[in-house]
């Protein structure tokens, strides 16, 4: 990946035509597409930070790059998600009459391998629909191009497709810029991308869902920044239903997946499970096994053999997360193990955020291959910096992605990549505070809806606790509710009672009873 001013010697030009959603993770996942097939892609840093912008005065879905021949660009095209299409710049322009002029001026060297074939021609505005009576008059301004007298039109099964690309802007949509959009380019289409996976991998499609399955376009997205490809292996820590290898498989990576929840893995239906996810695609043979471990005790060899590490831990906002331990500490009263007992499930406590990030640093420390990438999500807000986020010795961050969820918070995608052997983690002193329980508090704080306080100190099992408390006064609530209603029926004359009876709400068993002397 490189960034530049402009063009540079040996490198063509291409336009990049993106999708309209995931500002942030446009570029990264354009870059590390091209790192996989061994294509240095380069860029203008100016046009990256735009087409990245989620304010609608800057918003933008074209990009130049540079790169070396239009074959690397389809191959580019054969990962990226992200991307609606690459086009070659034939003529560009602020105005119309512009554009008319700079086609004039468009070599016949370029444009000779086109003549004698068939095209088709249309318009495509980024922030304003056209009708299709305007369409063609906005192509009666390319009129002057020799192509549509050499050259035969063929909308179904064209051989080249030509387009008008109009950057109309989304602040400017409101208003009538038919006749000024912000920028035009006449360009060839050199060939789309593979958006046509995210409909394939959807979630609606799925055998196997869960309430933390990642969506498809994400899942695709974390595979092609962990750089998955074939004859790489990667693992998923929390690997949940198998949305991510499921991606990554579609790339021909090998996947290995950990869970600490076994009926997540078994399925609570016969038939519906991660492997019957991979097997739904016809990837199961790139399944290397499911494991049932704790991350905090990964069972596998500590030596480099792992390409990635991709996961989305749980931090507590959707599900808690839970490591191996002891919730009663008085042996006295713990029952032993039979041995041989293959039914016994050890005891489980709180997992907290510091210690789930240090554990998964530390793996992949560990575990990765020289220039193996680390890939997780972290919810954060919006206030953190890059210089926040938790580090390691043996890791450098290339990139961070934030997906917007809430207006307080929303989740960071961050790629780590190994560029050292293993360096332990400095030890740290009693009483002295964690970087990763400093880093809790700072980028977690709103997260957890707390103001104060050490968040990187905080038991998940005291919230579990708070939450059963508060389930347990409403269950009071409602119970001196219907005592006291009961009371009232018993002193009020009758009809007061039938309308008490018709304004509240009856239990279920109440409901059926009276469904069976309705219809005896």
């Amino acid at each position: 990946m490189s960034a530049s001013s402009g063009a540079r010697p040996g490198l063509q030009r291409v336009l990049v035509e993106f999708a309209q959603t995931l500002e942030e993770f446009r570029v990264p996942e354009l870059v590390a597409s091209g790192e996989v097939v061994g294509v240095n892609v380069v860029y203008n840093q100016a046009e990256a930070d735009l087409v990245s912008s989620r304010v609608p005065e800057k918003m933008t879905p074209f990009m130049n790059i540079y790169v070396p021949s239009e074959a690397d660009v389809i191959e580019i095209g054969k990962r990226s998600v992200l991307v609606k299409g690459f086009w070659q710049v034939l003529a560009e322009a602020k105005t119309y009459p512009q554009l008319e002029a700079a086609i004039n001026t468009i070599p016949e060297t370029i444009m000779e391998p086109f003549y004698g074939s068939t095209f088709s021609f249309k318009v495509h505005a980024f922030g304003k629909h056209y009708t299709q009576e305007f369409q063609r008059e906005l192509l009666h301004k390319t009129s002057n191009m020799p192509l549509w007298d050499r050259s035969t039109v063929n909308l179904k099964n064209p051989t080249f497709k030509f387009a008008l690309l109009e950057n109309v802007g989304i602040a400017n949509a409101a208003r009538n810029v038919e006749e000024a959009p912000n920028y035009i380019y006449l360009a060839r289409k050199i060939c789309s991308a593979s958006r046509h996976l995210v409909d394939k991998y959807s979630l609606k499609k799925r055998v196997y869902l869960g309430t933390t399955s990642m969506a498809a376009e994400l899942s695709l997205i974390i595979a092609n920044l962990a750089h998955a490809g074939p004859n790489s292996l990667v693992y998923d820590p929390f690997v949940g239903t198998g949305s991510l290898p499921v991606a990554c498989a579609n790339f021909g990576a090998h996947c290995l997946g950990a869970d600490i929840s076994p009926p997540v893995l078994r399925g609570t239906v016969p038939g519906k499970n991660p492997v019957a996810n991979m097997a739904q695609y016809g990837l199961q043979h790139l399944l290397v096994d499911l494991i049932t471990c704790d991350n905090s005790l990964p069972p596998m060899l500590q030596r480099p053999f792992l390409d990635a590490i991709i996961c989305d831990p749980p931090y507590g906002v959707r599900a808690g997360a839970k490591k191996i331990g002891k919730k009663n500490t008085d042996e006295s009263t713990e029952k032993p193990v039979r041995p041989g007992d293959s039914t016994h499930v050890p005891q489980c406590i709180a997992y907290s955020v510091p210690d789930v990030l240090r554990d998964l640093l530390e793996l992949a420390a560990k575990t990765l291959v020289i220039n193996g990438r680390l890939t997780y999500w972290l919810p954060t807000t919006y206030n953190f910096v890059r210089e926040d986020l938790p580090k390691h010795p043996s890791l450098v961050l290339v990139s961070t992605s934030l997906q917007p969820l809430t207006v307080k918070w929303g989740r960071c995608l961050i790629v780590m990549e190994k560029i050292k052997d293993y360096i332990p983690l400095p030890k740290t002193t009693p009483g002295e505070a964690s970087p990763f329980s400093n880093f809790a508090k700072i980028v977690m704080e709103d997260v957890y809806r707390r103001d104060d306080g050490d968040l990187g100190q905080r038991d998940m099992a005291e919230l579990h606790r708070q939450q059963e408390a508060h389930r347990a006064s409403k269950q009071e609530r409602r119970q001196a509710k219907r005592q006291e209603i009961t009371r009232l029926k018993k002193t009020l004359p009758h009809s007061a009672c039938t309308a008490i009876n018709a304004t509240t709400p009856s239990s279920p068993q109440s409901q059926s009873n009276e469904q069976q002397h309705n219809n005896p």
